[in-house]
């Protein structure tokens, strides 16, 4: 199990998708604050957007000849009765693959990354802590934020 941490200060991880077959899944986020957030968590929930991104570029003779992207945003639901900050996911991101143009050889994507962005601002400082596994994918670097292992 590998954890990470994303926070106003530490908004994204990237990591590296060593194969076809390589996944992240997410197993459960913790929101980690110093307030008792009780029966409104709805509200710090809908204070920020959470989005994955799979990319890939594509060169051919050292030149970029094709840059996919495809991002999809990451839902947390919160129970109408929940007091407790951990969300079970249970969502897989899978690598997939592409083919350009009319050339049958399959390309797969190179670099998934995580992103936390505000979208309203809310006083109190919290992180968000996601307890995962990794397959075929190895930590790339992260938009200031900390790996925890």
């Amino acid at each position: 199990m590998k954890l990470f941490i994303l926070n106003k200060s530490r908004p994204a991880v990237f990591f590296s998708l060593n194969g076809q077959d390589s996944f992240l899944q997410i197993k459960k986020i913790t929101l980690i604050t110093k307030r008792d957030w009780g029966n409104s968590l709805t509200s710090i929930i809908s204070s920020f957007e959470l989005s994955y991104e799979l990319s890939s570029m594509v060169y051919k003779e050292g030149c970029i000849i094709d840059e996919r992207k495809k991002s999809l945003p990451i839902t947390i639901s919160v129970s109408p009765n929940q007091t407790q900050p951990i969300f079970e996911m249970d969502l897989k991101i899978k690598n997939e693959c592409f083919t350009i143009g009319s050339n049958p050889n399959q390309n797969h994507y190179e670099t998934l990354r995580v992103e936390w962005k505000e979208i309203r601002s809310i006083p109190e400082e919290f992180e968000l802590k996601f307890d995962t596994e990794l397959y075929d994918m190895d930590f790339k670097h992260q938009a200031n934020s900390q790996f925890l292992l």
